[in-house]
């Protein structure tokens, strides 16, 4: 959720001449199922990663306006919006991640965990850490020095976080933000972390799958499957489920099948399937004319589709189906020869490039934004909703930026000189 840090570009395994004696290689089309960009990166997946940070940034900031008391947007869609930024970062997770196995398996004959987990570790952990350190150590002091509403908005979340015993800290430096999520109050500008847990165990289970198992996809399906069946039982059954659950846990366990997001992974890496097995096939169809007017009304479509079924209480099913979109939609562009004018766009792809450092820090930035429009006077004006956009915006894509150039570039470099095998 975004889980944005994710693989950037998926072409650039190193090429491995197998030994004389091993099985032929796979064709080389099957290992090059997409166009790629001069950079090694696949066309679009940035300008989607950008959007998703976007959308999100959206939510929380009309939700920081909410808190202190400003008139803001609400409705199921702006509710949705940030949720559906969240669940294109897990398709694209899942797609990406399976697709750069798929094509280490084809190259080398075998997928090396240790490689792979070296990489993540490198890409994730560090920033996501300093996040944790500034949530629990610098923003409980910073708050004191803020404007009456954000201290008092904050006093319920910030003032335990120092405390002996805090569960919460144990489970966000164990990536078990989700289980926080729904267990305890949220943190204050941290809640948004719960989408990095949920990577954060995809990443643990899936890979062990894909190396060990037969047949990886059909049996993470049918994790996921009993996992959503057993989420509808609970849901749609409370008779048959009330006489080994509470109504606490019952709802606990509904939450936790929310927080434990797993069937968008499921989904990208159905898609990757598709494009490994299939590259000729998708690309001829996302060479039709067509394609790229078919983009825009498909992802518009899925985010208004999650926002009507969050109105409509009750049709947990149809939670499924924008996320089949957001696959065929990164399947189409990722294939397509044609640079989409808007996502391959030099401005968007710069923030996609930039969107894990911008996601995670974005929470707390729009928090100062706020604090400096408080201390300045300038929250009552007729165009506040618009500045304090600017200002939030400016301060998140800035320190992302920073981010990007001294913190996250040096680990990606290290991650790329001593365990390449493509990103």
């Amino acid at each position: 959720s975004y889980a944005p840090g994710l693989p950037r570009g998926a072409n650039g395994l190193p090429h491995l001449r197998p030994p004389s004696n091993s099985p032929p290689a796979a064709p080389p089309l099957a290992l090059s199922s997409a166009p790629v960009s001069a950079g090694g990166k696949l066309p679009g997946l940035d300008g989607l990663r950008a959007l998703a940070a976007l959308a999100v940034f959206v939510d929380h900031a009309e939700q920081t306006q909410e808190w202190v008391g400003l008139e803001h947007f609400d409705g199921n869609q702006m509710t949705s919006l940030g949720r559906q930024g969240v669940e294109v970062f897990f398709v694209l997770s899942g797609y990406l991640i399976t697709l750069l196995l798929l094509r280490e398996r084809a190259r080398v004959g075998v997928v090396s965990l240790r490689r792979f987990y070296a990489r993540r570790t490198l890409r994730i952990w560090p920033l996501y850490y300093v996040v944790v350190f500034i949530l629990w150590v610098v923003l409980p002091w910073a708050v004191r020095f803020a404007p009456p509403p954000i201290d008092a908005l904050s006093e319920i979340h910030t003032r335990t976080l120092g405390a002996a015993g805090d569960p919460r800290l144990s489970l966000y430096v164990l990536f078990l933000a989700n289980f926080s999520f729904w267990l305890y109050p949220h943190v204050f500008c941290g809640a948004h972390l719960w989408s990095l847990g949920v990577e954060e165990q995809f990443y643990l289970v899936w890979p062990v799958l894909f190396r060990f198992v037969r047949r990886p996809l059909a049996v993470f399906g049918a994790i996921v499957a009993v996992k959503v069946g057993l989420h509808m039982a609970v849901e749609y059954h409370h008779e048959l489920v009330s006489w080994f659950l509470s109504p606490d846990g019952t709802f606990l366990a509904l939450e936790f099948s929310k927080m434990c997001h797993y069937e968008a992974m499921a989904v990208g890496a159905g898609a990757a399937y598709v494009a490994f097995h299939h590259a000729d096939r998708v690309r001829r169809v996302a060479a039709a004319w067509w394609v790229q007017l078919l983009v825009w009304p498909l992802l518009y479509g899925c985010v208004w589709l999650a926002g009507w079924n969050q109105g409509f209480h009750g049709i947990d099913p149809i939670t499924e189906l924008p996320q089949l979109g957001y696959a065929v939609v990164v399947l189409l562009v990722s294939h397509s020869a044609r640079r989409s004018w808007l996502l391959d766009h030099r401005a968007v792809t710069w923030l996609g490039e930039r969107s894990y450092g911008f996601y995670m820090i974005h929470t707390f930035l729009m928090v100062l934004a706020m604090a400096l429009l408080q201390r300045a006077h300038l929250d009552g004006l007729p165009a506040e909703h618009l500045v304090y956009y600017l200002v939030a915006f400016a301060l998140s894509a800035g320190g992302a930026a920073l981010s990007y150039r001294y913190f996250e570039t040096p680990l990606l470099r290290l991650k790329d000189r001593y365990f390449a095998g493509g990103r």
